[in-house]
């Protein structure tokens, strides 16, 4: 095997990770639950995907809800993915 053989799976890892990067990018559901492990409910899920196709996004909702979380969660998405 050449050297150059060995080096094609780390390439191939490498190109599959810059297209979920680019899968990341505008999809904020696969990337908190890809990267953080979360498992998010259909509410939390909408509320993400809002915030990724709209300038602005409002939620009625009640206290104690995970509202502080799911603003983390975007936070976070949102840096992760455009640095």
């Amino acid at each position: 095997m050449s050297y150059l053989e060995s080096l094609l799976p780390q390439v191939e890892d490498a190109l599959h990770d810059i297209d979920r990067q680019k899968e990341y990018l505008w999809n904020p559901v696969l990337w908190a639950e890809e990267v953080l492990g979360m498992t998010l409910w259909s509410a939390q899920k909408e509320i993400l995907m809002s915030v990724a196709q709209n300038k602005k996004t409002a939620v009625k909702s009640c206290h104690s809800i995970g509202k502080t979380t799911l603003s983390a969660i975007a936070t976070a998405w949102w840096v992760s993915t455009r640095t």
